[in-house]
């Protein structure tokens, strides 16, 4: 994590995401909408 001049919170790299997400496979997508 690194902190974002312009930005109140933390943010990550492309490279770090994708890794953590096994690179934004479906299996891994959160629900849509509400319940």
């Amino acid at each position: 994590l690194r902190r974002a001049d312009a930005m109140d919170g933390a943010t990550l790299d492309l490279a770090t995401v994708k890794a953590a997400t096994d690179d934004f496979a479906l299996k891994n997508k959160l629900r849509e909408g509400g319940s």
